[in-house]
């Protein structure tokens, strides 16, 4: 991961916060977009997110109050739920990133995800 380029993807983001139980040089298996996580995982991502922005994001507070990110972070808290897929968690995310109101941070899936979306079946097919 490059530390020049601070994004806030969902995917940069989830790999960080594993980062300590995955061995550098095996590539992530892929991630289901259904997958589950643990409420106890979300609320440290969201803890880990939070600590991350107040230090590194230099235009954090450009179009928001410190009150009303700390309230959005809250508010994020307090939605998480016993059963949140991988897409729910990005939803979660990408809502704190437009909240934000900052046009240099996107939140994106982890790739595996993406490609596993691909893998399945679609409503709309582009030809």
């Amino acid at each position: 991961m490059c530390l020049v380029r601070i994004l806030f993807g969902l995917g940069a983001f989830l790999m960080a916060s594993r980062a300590h139980s995955q061995d550098p040089g095996k590539p992530l298996a892929p991630t289901a977009p259904t997958q589950l996580v643990t409420r106890q995982k979300v609320l440290d991502d969201l803890h880990f997110l939070q600590h991350i922005h107040e230090r590194a994001h230099a235009g954090l507070y450009k179009y928001r109050t410190k009150a009303q990110m700390d309230s959005a972070f809250a508010t994020a808290r307090q939605q998480v739920t016993d059963s949140m897929s991988i897409l729910d968690v990005y939803q979660l995310i990408a809502t704190l990133t437009d909240f934000e109101g900052s046009l240099h941070n996107d939140t994106f899936l982890p790739d595996s995800v993406i490609k596993a979306m691909n893998r399945q079946v679609a409503f709309f097919l582009c030809r």
